[in-house]
């Protein structure tokens, strides 16, 4: 499949951000910005992140005959290199880990670990739950009878009203709050490169589209309290990836790109290991998160990618 460029450079953009939020001497030393403002700036890397992966998933799943082959290469995509970044911080960051033992079995089943408010260890895992859940329902509407604009807004649709039913009458568990809302952003995702990539461009498709946009920045902006900072920072982060998409053929295709692109999965689950366990809130862990990244990506994550092509032709 050809590699489609501007998505590299909207990867190191997602993962900057995110560092930015947790290496927080970014601000601290600089502009002295306040906690309410840093995690905006989270929330923009992750919403650009999670648009960028209904838009690949989207372009991609054709290429799969069948459920069962998407499933197994999206789980030989993000377990190997999870479970790996899990035991890191569970060994050799939780001094309490035996108080979470019980929850260990939900924190690696990423579909449904947030539901058992389950104690986070790598923090960074509540949005590969996001993914896996999208994956797992965009597989059951693709192969039941190909994908299609409208049966993604009608499971967004979906969403929105349990949302704002869940967020209103019961007990918010926060978490499934966070999953569900974020979801949105990656069904966004999809229904652009949906529109994009039919030809008719259908003026429906389009009126789905905007009100796809609409409704979920308005259970946004519900479910953070009428928060506008975490409001528009997920805005820009829309508008950023929409523009990125309309200028896509100026985006340059540099070697130093791909290699940055191809680290940022690694990167995203390793970076706070090092910012807990090394050199305490220093600039050092990033360049030793880049390297140890580098290592990972070179020595699992590519073997594990031609391990995968293989496994699927013979299942």
């Amino acid at each position: 499949m050809m590699r489609i460029v501007f998505l590299d450079y909207l990867r190191i953009l997602s993962i900057f951000l995110v560092i930015c939020q947790h290496y927080r001497f970014f601000f601290n030393y600089k502009i002295n910005a306040s906690e309410h403002f840093i995690y905006s700036v989270g929330n923009l890397g992750v919403s650009i992140f999670l648009l960028i992966s209904g838009f690949i998933i989207a372009n991609i799943i054709n290429k799969y005959s069948n459920i069962k082959d998407f499933l197994i290469a999206r789980f030989l995509r993000i377990y190997p290199l999870f479970f790996l970044a899990f035991l890191f911080y569970f060994f050799l960051l939780e001094s309490n880990s035996t108080s979470i033992l019980n929850n260990i079995i939900l924190q690696l089943i990423l579909p449904i670990g947030d539901l058992s408010k389950s104690y986070t260890i790598t923090a960074v895992e509540w949005t590969l739950r996001v993914e896996f859940l999208f994956y797992i329902v965009l597989a059951i509407l693709f192969f039941s009878n190909n994908l299609s604009i409208l049966k993604i807004f009608l499971l967004q649709i979906f969403n929105v009203i349990f949302l704002f039913f869940y967020h209103n009458y019961s007990k918010s568990n926060p978490y499934i709050c966070l999953t569900l809302a974020n979801l949105n952003y990656v069904l966004i995702g999809s229904i652009i490169y949906l529109y994009f990539n039919d030809n008719c461009k259908k003026i429906l498709n389009l009126t789905i589209l905007i009100t796809s946009i609409f409704i979920t920045y308005l259970i946004f902006f519900k479910i953070y309290n009428n928060d506008f900072i975490i409001y528009f920072s997920g805005i820009i982060g829309l508008i950023i990836f929409l523009l990125s998409f309309a200028f896509r053929d100026n985006f340059k295709n540099f070697k130093i790109i791909k290699i940055f692109s191809d680290l940022t999965f690694p990167l995203y689950l390793f970076h706070q290991f090092f910012n807990n366990l090394i050199f305490k809130n220093n600039f050092y862990n990033i360049i030793v998160a880049i390297l140890f990244s580098y290592l990972v990506h070179k020595m699992i994550e590519e073997k594990i990618a031609n391990f995968k092509n293989k496994i699927i032709k013979k299942i």
